[in-house]
């Protein structure tokens, strides 16, 4: 195969399933989403504890270019204070600023929202941040279908 045909092929976007031996990789990344988009300080022990939970129990999909994860997915079981049925609850949707000029985030949702119907469970999944939330909205709601709204107050511990 000539060179500059398997540099192509390294630098198509992959998608799988996250494994164990991924979980530094997706915590860099969500270091980068918290700069990016966090509104209070980060707890690292926190971090790395809702990663294991996500990638050990719960839905995790990556992203790799090159063998470099460059985006991620995460979503666990939860249920709502007033029912025991459970719902697949995001955590976490990240893609890289240098492939947002992609269908990679389009793709993270749709697969989610997939193994979600096929599994027979409520995807909840939201836009919890203050750097273009009409354009991830308008992303979101391609796929799913908006509820409510995510407002804050009181003491603000904005961080950007």
């Amino acid at each position: 195969m000539p060179d500059n045909l398997a540099r192509e092929i390294d630098l198509q976007p992959v998608f799988r399933r996250a494994v164990p031996g991924d979980k530094h990789e997706i915590y860099d990344l969500l270091c980068k989403m918290h700069m990016e988009v966090g509104m209070q300080s980060m707890s690292p022990l926190k971090v790395v504890r809702c990663i294991k939970n996500v990638v050990e129990n719960g839905w995790c999909l990556v992203v790799t270019v090159d063998g470099r994860i460059v985006g991620s997915m995460g979503a666990e079981a939860g249920t709502a204070w007033y029912s025991d049925e459970s719902f697949m609850s995001e955590r976490w949707t990240y893609v890289s600023p240098e492939h947002r000029k992609s269908s990679i985030a389009a793709r993270l949702l749709k697969e989610m929202n997939k193994d979600c119907e096929e599994l027979g469970v409520m995807l909840v999944a939201g836009v919890f941040s203050p750097i273009e939330p009409e354009r991830k909205m308008k992303l979101f709601s391609r796929f799913l279908k908006p509820v409510g709204g995510i407002y804050i107050g009181g003491r603000e511990n904005v961080l950007w």
